[in-house]
């Protein structure tokens, strides 16, 4: 179907945007993504692109103890219920899985048997995007023949041009809006820890990099108006050095641009255990610091996998925590941007659009959302 080239192309540029839901205390999060904002929608009756969000869901861990290695080793369990404690629960079944880890707390067998993959079956078009070591085991759960369904992702350093980047498109319908084309699409990307005392496997990060075109199709329109949106969001639940992040984020923004996160999902919390343990197991507010202070602006930042759980085996007696509340972390976030130790009042704007200045430097919103409780953020 060609669009209609007799409307006036809008007077700004269509916006997306992207709804987050915080399904759990913890690291389970659904991402909705729309070409254009559900109220900028609303006020366009002629508008043929999708209403229905395109969602992926992180990390899925709902029922069930999650036992890491051995239950006499380390068993957590939630304190606080998640906000769904069934798939079928969520509104419509989810365009993608995402898994960042192959632990249980982030790869979990009992949550990801609630999905109905049989044909015409819920779920039947899911597919799942899973870090090595985790795509293997969600193969086996779903069974042969769906193997399919499951892809492994390379880490971005690491592998050849191109094949680092795993990019699906996301249908919108006939794409027409207000006289032009949209066409959108996600980039999904998994970047571990540079060095081998860093702990690749545990310090790790996704990226979802969301890509919104619009291309006016009416005959006023301007050869080579193109508008592109892009939308990056990091999601690291144990945290990740700046060196695991920096050479991707200096190749989407090469200098003199500024390397640029526009939601980062991360812990609050500082975890540690003895050496032969581990170590440090999520890496906290300092870390987020050392990545401001690396020059990277961050637009949001979200609290993940920072749930109070209960912890039993070996292990529960020998860590250690330091936890920061959403007004300690946000005294420390920006102070780490102004490079000085400061409270910082100045206002964020509104939800949604951010960007608070303060002598020119970008002050990221700071979220401690709490479980089942949504925000959307606008391009």
């Amino acid at each position: 179907m060609e669009c209609s080239n007799s409307a006036p192309p809008p007077a700004s540029p269509p916006k997306p945007s992207i709804t987050i839901t915080h399904l759990s205390a913890d690291a389970t999060f659904l991402l909705s993504y729309l070409p254009i904002h559900s109220q900028l929608q609303s006020t366009v009756p002629s508008t043929s692109v999708a209403a229905t969000p395109f969602t992926l869901l992180l990390d899925p861990w709902l029922v069930g103890p999650s036992p890491v290695f051995h239950p006499s080793f380390s068993t957590q369990s939630h304190t606080t219920t998640p906000s769904i404690t069934h798939l079928s629960q969520l509104e419509k079944s989810p365009d993608i899985i995402l898994i960042s880890q192959d632990k249980s707390d982030h790869c979990n067998e009992e949550t990801l048997r609630q999905l109905d993959i049989s044909p015409g079956g819920r779920d039947e078009n899911v597919r799942v995007f899973a870090v090595r070591g985790a795509a293997g085991k969600v193969k086996g759960w779903f069974g042969r023949g769906k193997e399919g369904k499951v892809v492994e992702l390379r880490d971005w350093k690491g592998a050849k041009r191109g094949d680092g980047v795993v990019r699906v498109e996301i249908p919108v319908e006939t794409g027409c809006w207000r006289g032009g084309r949209i066409k959108a699409y996600v980039e999904i990307t998994d970047h571990k820890a540079i060095y081998q005392w860093e702990f690749p496997s545990l310090h790790s990060a996704l990226g979802i990099r969301f890509v919104t075109r619009y291309t006016p199709t009416t005959t006023a329109a301007t050869p080579g108006s193109s508008i592109t949106h892009t939308h990056l969001t990091i999601f690291t639940p144990h945290g990740v050095p700046p060196s695991g992040l920096l050479p991707y984020l200096t190749h989407l923004s090469p200098p003199p641009q500024t390397p640029t996160i526009d939601l980062l999902l991360h812990p609050f919390t500082l975890t540690t255990t003895p050496p032969y343990l581990g170590g440090k197991i999520t890496l906290g507010i300092p870390n987020i610091a050392k990545l401001l202070k690396s020059g990277v602006e961050v637009r949001a930042v979200v609290s993940a996998h920072d749930e109070k759980k209960e912890v039993g085996g070996y292990v529960s007696s020998r860590i250690k925590t330091k936890r920061w509340g959403r007004e300690g972390a946000e005294r420390e976030i920006w102070a780490a941007v102004l490079r000085e130790r400061e409270g910082g009042t100045k206002g964020m704007g509104n939800e949604g659009e951010g960007d608070g200045m303060v002598d020119g430097k970008m002050l990221p919103e700071v979220w401690d959302m709490g479980n089942g409780e949504s925000r959307q953020f606008i391009f």
